[in-house]
Formats: C-alpha cells, structure tokens, sequence
C-alpha cells in the first residue's frame, strides 16, 4: 500500500473516531469490575490478546461488527443467545480471507473481556441447546485456563457423543 493510501485510511479512521493509540484502548469501558474479577476464573498467559495471535485479537477488537454488535452484549447469556443465532463454525478466521476473524472468535473474546466465573464456565460447557455454546466454552479454557486445571474441565468431554461439526469443511464429527 502506497504512503498515500496509507494516510487517507488513517483520515478515514479519524474522521470515524475510531483512531487508538493502542487497538486494544476499545475495551476500556467494558472491563468488569474489581469485585467481578474477584470471582473470575484466573486467565493464564496474556490477559490482553487471551493468548490468541496476536493478529487475531487484533482484528476482533478492530472489527466494527465487534465494537458495534459485539462489545454491548452484556452477560455471557446474551453472548450464549448471539451464538446460537449466527454461529456455525468455531474456525479462528473466515474462509476464503487470511485476516477476517469470525464471529465465534469475536464472541469469544468479548467472553474473555468478561471475565466468566466458575458457575457461568460450569453453565456454558454443559449447555444443551447449542453445541456451538459448549465449543466456545471449551476454547474459553483452552485458550485462558492454567495449563494444571484444563483436565479437570474437559475429562467429561472426551467421551461426549454429541454431533458435532467444528466447519463447514469437517463433516460426522463429535465433540
């Protein structure tokens, strides 16, 4: 991208007030609160990104649908309700784009801003309207549990029956 490009995107994203010294300053007023955070599972790693790539988390908190649709979901219920809406994959990036995070992963990490506690983590991966639910769940641990605890939360899932279709690409699976 010419240097001319690069300064009219940067207008464009001043002009739209959505120009950050950090990407991640977004997140700033949806931070739980101390006594929250009290009762919140511990994030083990980089509490920033979730221990996700860092282009990744990038994306999300630069994604308009995040900050727009996304970062007003105020309960991990109403996040639950958004997944069982539009989600159909658990893959990272959109198919067919290098860059485009997905709506699972967006609303992953809008979880992780939340902070989940144990009870909504005990709710979330024993949830039995949605698989999809239950996948965010799981990739909620894998991606902030300490390394000690992740069996203890995911033994019961090793056998689980229940179909399951991670992508569109991947077909007769189970979770």
């Amino acid at each position: 991208m010419s240097r001319a490009a690069l300064n009219r995107a940067l207008q464009v994203k001043a002009r739209a007030g959505r120009l950050f010294s950090d990407p991640f300053d977004v997140l700033a007023d949806y931070q739980p609160d101390e006594q929250h955070k009290a009762a919140a599972l511990p994030i083990h790693g980089n509490e920033r990104t979730l221990n996700m790539e860092g282009i990744l988390a990038t994306n999300i908190v630069q994604s308009r649908h995040f900050e727009e649709a996304i970062l007003p979901l105020s309960s991990p219920e109403e996040v639950w309700e958004e997944v069982q809406r539009s989600v159909d994959t658990v893959e990272p990036m959109q198919p067919g784009t290098a860059r485009t995070p997905t709506e699972a992963f967006m609303l992953l990490f809008r979880l992780g801003v939340m902070r989940l506690t144990r009870k909504q983590m005990y709710s979330m991966i024993n949830h039995r309207d949605s698989a999809y639910v239950r996948a965010l769940g799981y990739l909620y641990l894998r991606y902030t549990c300490p390394p000690s605890d992740l069996w203890m939360w995911c033994e019961a899932a090793v056998d689980d029956p229940t179909p399951f279709q991670p992508s569109g690409e991947l077909r007769g699976g189970t979770m």
